[in-house]
């Protein structure tokens, strides 16, 4: 309040600027919400030639208080602090001049780009993108100095080229504060150029390898695609680095693409090799399956079952081959159990394969209505399975099943279930749930007097009323009086879920309610 009052009776007089430097220097910028009322003072009320006065005094709060009031004037003579000797104050007036805009002063930060040691990031970083505001040529050649320069922290480097990428068609909106900020950029060619022998090096460099590749494919750098041919086969290279490559190249619709494919191996890293398989699945299949057949014999459970999906999709004879040869392993019982479901799906899709499909299909089913869903046991994904719990619609389990608190009452609880009844318990509930009802659940069918008839599992039989849950989910209450007859079921309120649920979903699910492990 009292400098509110200064700057309110003292618009011309010199002492009221005295007394506000005065305030903020006994502040010390202790006191946020009175140096903020203390700039607002002098913004409007101190004189030009007494704020720049104030820009080489000791204190560093009062050189901020000439600088943020400077900042509310957008006056350019707050680049002077660009090369103050306290990093706060640089910040600020970066900041001041970035986001005032302060358009005259835009230069002078975008400068800062061409210091060979780097500072503040929040600095650098406003440098940077005042680069990209202002477009000319030159400032894009500052920024791939910038990228070069190793004492420069990574992320500052990987910014830089991140705004070199777009330099042929910038985004208009901002990259430091996400306002809608567009720019133009001229002569776009020719820093792309400026960029191309230093990105040779820069693609050795893991920090900022992968951002190199990226702007390569943006500024369409066609002539380094032997470049990141060699990258690809640089297997000291990280894998997403070499992935990046990878699609760079066909992204440029390089010649050097099947080449490079065709040079992956089986020592490959498994994320190279997928995306190299996803590549040949329409290009070059026959060159696809070899390295699927790799990914079979030594990658991951989930990247196996993705390469037998992949397989399920490539309709070329050395697919079926292979599937045809893993078959005959499933025969001697010498395919893990999680892989067993992924192979025969993709199997299905090979009409070749179907006799030897048929034949394991008749045989399972002479063993009884569960057999045939045994290779739902293993390798299903929990998190898919409680989607199906909770949210699949044609089952929406939560209708008659409790878990965790949140459900119906017309089935058991199933908090624990995973550790009271095995997988191929569980499986056998899925599937014939009829054929082991929990004691209390099973079903009665209810005739009234009209001759409608209820069929569900009682929940509720007193005052006058009985209320049962049918498979629906949703309680019929009906009086006493009116009831005509009960009689017991045999059978479970629980549909059968071989129906309304593909192998896979039951796979899941069983994976999910095996995780069930805490509850009574």
């Amino acid at each position: 309040e009292a400098a509110l009052a200064l700057a309110t009776f003292g618009t011309a007089a010199t002492g009221a600027t005295g007394a506000l430097f005065d305030l903020l220097r006994r502040n010390d910028d202790h006191d946020a919400v009175l140096r903020h009322a203390a700039v607002l003072a002098l913004a409007e009320c101190a004189g030009r030639d007494a704020l720049l006065e104030r820009t080489g005094d000791a204190a560093i709060a009062v050189r901020r208080g000439a600088l943020l009031a400077l900042a509310r004037r957008l006056d350019a003579e707050v680049a002077r602090f660009l090369r103050d000797g306290d990093v706060t104050l640089r910040a600020d007036a970066a900041r001041a001049i970035y986001e005032g805009p302060i358009q005259p002063a835009m230069r002078e930060l975008a400068k800062l780009c061409y210091d060979e040691t780097a500072d503040d990031a929040a600095i650098d970083w406003r440098a940077i993108n005042a680069c990209r505001l202002l477009g000319e040529t030159e400032y894009g050649e500052a920024l791939v100095q910038v990228a070069a320069r190793k004492q420069h922290p990574a992320a500052t480097r990987r910014e830089a080229l991140a705004v070199l990428a777009e330099w042929q068609a910038p985004h208009g909106q901002c990259r430091v504060t996400g306002n809608w900020r567009p720019c133009t950029h001229e002569n776009a060619h020719v820093v792309a150029q400026c960029l191309t022998p230093v990105a040779v090096e820069l693609l050795g460099d893991g920090d900022v390898a992968a951002a190199t590749v990226r702007a390569i494919v943006q500024l369409e750098l066609k002539t380094l695609a032997p470049n990141l041919q060699q990258l690809v086969g640089d297997g000291k290279a990280a894998d997403d680095v070499r992935v990046a490559a990878l699609d760079a190249l066909a992204t440029l619709q390089s010649e050097l693409l099947q080449p490079t494919l065709a040079g992956i191996g089986a020592d490959a890293p498994v994320p190279l090799r997928k995306r190299a398989v996803a590549l040949l699945q329409h290009s070059a299949p026959e060159q696809a399956v070899p390295v699927l057949a790799t990914l079979l014999a030594n990658a991951s459970l989930g990247e196996q079952q993705a390469a037998f999906e992949a397989l399920g999709g490539l309709q070329h004879a050395s697919a079926t081959a292979l599937l045809r040869t893993w078959l005959q392993r499933l025969e001697r019982d010498d395919v893990p159990a999680a892989l067993r479901l992924d192979l025969v799906l993709a199997a299905e899709k090979h009409a070749e394969l179907a006799p030897l499909l048929a034949a394991r299909s008749d045989a399972a089913a002479k063993l009884g209505a569960v057999q045939p869903y045994a290779d739902c046991l293993e390798g299903g994904d929990s998190k898919a399975g409680r989607a199906v719990f909770f949210d699949h619609e044609a089952t929406r389990c939560t209708r008659c099943h409790t878990l965790g608190g949140n459900g119906g009452n017309a089935g058991p609880v199933l908090d624990g279930i995973g550790k009271k009844l095995t997988r191929q318990q569980l499986l056998e509930a899925l599937i014939t749930p009829s054929l082991r009802i929990a004691e209390g659940f099973g079903t009665v069918t209810i005739e009234l007097d009209d001759a409608t008839a209820h069929t569900g599992v009682v929940t509720k039989d007193q005052d006058g009323s009985v209320t049962l849950v049918p498979v629906s989910g949703e309680p019929v209450t009906v009086p006493q009086s009116r009831i005509r007859s009960r009689t017991p079921n045999a059978a479970s309120a629980m549909p059968p879920m071989g129906g309304p649920l593909s192998k896979t979903q039951i796979r899941d699910l069983l994976e999910f309610l095996g995780k069930q492990q805490k509850g009574d």
